[in-house]
């Protein structure tokens, strides 16, 4: 059950604040309890739960922003337990990770023609593309930049008779064999559109390091 509190400002009030800030804040693992794998073949083990060090459901100072663990200090624990099929009963090992340090980060998926904000942490239109056509539409040319789609978009688009290309690009009618191949400013009604490379400054920007594991092992049988 939840209600409107008028204030918050006593100083009682501000150091339970700050007490939930400090014990739920995404700047260091917190102890948690982590269900154990249970291999293959098998209906469980037990133990069943151990407690680690986690970053999972910690709170980042940004909105959309999430708790993460650092790939770089990221533990592999090894723990011998019991593992049970029906009557049957064996000594297995099973492993899982602790983490050692972890950081807020923007996680989202954008669209082609679209770029990650991560200040923001969403999806915004590539700027580089909207000076393009606005360069284009100051020089003349029957375009206009759409906010909505994130493309430089013809003011008309009129029906192709048989033989006849449209070019978004030129905003013009060709005749000709379609191209097999064609980049995402240069967008064609009769390309096909699943073999163009999709637009680098939409994919994010990424720490793509080798995971460095480092291994311990606890015996809990």
């Amino acid at each position: 059950m939840t209600g409107v509190v008028q204030g918050c400002r006593s100083r009682a009030d501000k150091a339970i604040m700050h007490r939930l800030k400090k014990t739920t804040s995404c700047d260091k693992p917190h102890e948690s309890l982590v269900q154990l794998p249970v291999p293959e073949g098998y209906d469980y083990v037990k133990p069943s739960v151990v407690k680690l060090n986690r970053c999972a459901g910690l709170s980042c100072d940004f909105r959309h922003d999430q708790c993460f663990p650092d790939e770089d200090y990221i533990a592999e624990k090894k723990y011998t337990v019991f593992a049970f099929k029906g009557s049957e009963r064996k000594c297995v090992q099973v492993r899982v990770e602790e983490h050692g340090v972890c950081k807020c980060k923007c996680v989202r998926e954008c669209p082609d023609y679209q770029v990650l904000d991560l200040w923001a942490c969403k999806c915004v239109c590539d700027g580089k593309m909207r000076q393009v056509c606005n360069a284009r539409y100051d020089d003349g040319e029957p375009v206009m930049w759409s906010e909505d789609v994130c493309f430089c978009e013809c003011n008309s688009v009129p029906d192709c008779d048989h033989g006849m290309l449209w070019n978004d690009r030129t905003c013009r009618l060709s005749q000709g064999n379609p191209p097999h191949l064609c980049l995402p400013e240069e967008r064609n009604v009769a390309c096909d559109l699943s073999r163009c490379p999709q637009n680098p400054s939409a994919r994010h920007s990424s720490h793509h390091g080798r995971k460095r594991i480092h291994s311990k092992y606890v015996t809990l049988v």
